[in-house]
């Protein structure tokens, strides 16, 4: 049984990964070049990333509109519909973390490229196509 989620977003988010669009990042939603997982769910809405002056405490020179580096909106995560409760600006790839981590932040940086991500969120959200 898949978890339940918009399915016409979550497949736009899933098919944007696979879509070799975007150059994968680490870390960071944006990076100036790359973006993480995250980081293309927001921009596929439309989001935007900002360059703001980083410094000794705070170097990463990227973050979204709203100012964050790290995490989209609660807004931009509630877009994909999920049902359980989970981190409100995180998307939830496992039941589990018995295989690895079960946040597709954490498999990012973890090094599992968009496709491997995409396959994540395809097993977990996405409804089987039944052909007869």
């Amino acid at each position: 049984m898949t978890a339940q989620c918009n399915v016409q977003n979550m497949t736009t988010w899933v098919e944007a990964l696979e879509s070799g669009d975007y150059l994968q990042g680490n870390g960071q939603l944006f990076d100036g070049t790359g973006h993480c997982c995250l980081g293309v769910l927001h921009a596929i809405q439309g989001g935007t990333f900002v360059e703001h002056a980083g410094d000794i405490d705070d170097p990463v020179p990227w973050g979204t509109e709203d100012g964050d580096v790290a995490f989209p909106s609660v807004a931009t995560v509630a877009w994909l519909g999920l049902d359980e409760d989970t981190h409100p600006r995180n998307v939830r790839v496992r039941d589990v973390a018995v295989d690895g981590p079960f946040f597709a932040s954490k498999e990012n940086d973890k090094g599992t490229t968009f496709a491997g991500i995409a396959a994540l969120l395809r097993a977990r959200y996405l409804p089987t196509e039944v052909t007869s």
